[in-house]
Parts: C-alpha cells; sequence; structure tokens
C-alpha cells in the first residue's frame, strides 16, 4: 500500500509539473520591437584657437592691424573646424571692436575692417577666402562627415599710425547646413 500511494504520488507530482511546463510554453508570446529615427541635416563648429593681431611689418604700415602671420610678426589665424553631414554654407559677419581701444579706433575717420575665412592659411591671397565679410559672400562647403579646419583672418585699418593700445576685436562665423 505504501509503494501505491508513493507511486500516485510521484505521478500525480510529474503530472502537475508537466502540466505546469506546457501551459507556460503554450502561453509564451513575443513582439518585434522596431526603433526608427529621422537625421536632419546637420552642421558643428568649433573654435580651435582665438587670432592675434599685431601691426603690419611687412607691408611697412603702422596703419594696419593683421591677423596675417606673413603680414606681421605678431599676427596669428584664428581657426575653427567644421563639420556637416551634408554641404554646409560658410559666411562670417561684421568685425566688432571689443576693447575700449578697438572702440576708439573703430571711431576714426576713413577706419576700415574686412574679416576672411579660408580653408588654407596661404588663401587669403588672391580672391581664394571661402567667405569674406564685405562683399557679403557666403561659400558652400561639401563635408559629407569629414570635419575640416578653416582659418580666419582680420584686418582693421586707419589713415594714420594706430595708437599704442590694447585692441579686441570679435567676429562671429556661422555654417548653416543645405
Amino acid at each position: 500500500m505504501k509503494k501505491l500511494l508513493r507511486n500516485s504520488l510521484i505521478a500525480s507530482v510529474v503530472a502537475v509539473a508537466g502540466a505546469t511546463t506546457f501551459a507556460n510554453q503554450a502561453n509564451a508570446q513575443s513582439a518585434d520591437v522596431d526603433f526608427n529615427g529621422t537625421v536632419g541635416n546637420l552642421c558643428s563648429i568649433t573654435k580651435v584657437n582665438d587670432g592675434q593681431m599685431g601691426v603690419a611689418d611687412v607691408i611697412s604700415s603702422d596703419s594696419i592691424l593683421t591677423s596675417r602671420p606673413d603680414e606681421s610678426s605678431q599676427g596669428q589665424l584664428g581657426e575653427i573646424d567644421v563639420n556637416c553631414n551634408t554641404t554646409g554654407v560658410i559666411s562670417v559677419g561684421d568685425l566688432t571692436p571689443i576693447s575700449a581701444d578697438a572702440v576708439s579706433l573703430s571711431n576714426e575717420s576713413s577706419y576700415s575692417k574686412d574679416v576672411f575665412v579660408a580653408d588654407s592659411p596661404g588663401n587669403f591671397i588672391g580672391g581664394n577666402e571661402l567667405a569674406v565679410f564685405t562683399t557679403g559672400k557666403t561659400s558652400p562647403v561639401s563635408l559629407n562627415g569629414t570635419p575640416q579646419r578653416l582659418y580666419v583672418h582680420a584686418v582693421a585699418q586707419t589713415p594714420g599710425a594706430i595708437p599704442a593700445g590694447n585692441y579686441t576685436f570679435r567676429t562671429t562665423v556661422t555654417i548653416t547646413p543645405q
């Protein structure tokens, strides 16, 4: 009798376990989850270095502040990195005086200024610039995911000698995705 009870108990446990396992497997379901996204035209711009202006020594003129190292021993071009996943258009804003000495200089008669952007330090000669403020020129750049270093040149000029002082100017370079 004990053996019969024991065998019945074992059979019952096996039957319940099997039914539970089968019931869980029969109720199991799955669903696929998709992920969609849209990437628009994007551009980024990062300042690498500010520029440095100095009195032109190559041109033999003390009336010109320039950031071109080939024109002034104190000059240093500004540098930016740009990147787009498409074509971008480069534009540059006005050269704005920031320091008191720069504001004073900009108020002199016949004061002039220019800002240029080029893809190489050697491209500031002969109209090879990408963007020039004075003409309102913009330039498309096909980057398509490849970062590019660009160089920014600023020049300020008066008819007479530039007075001693601390001169700070600012410009804004913009890249717009197309």
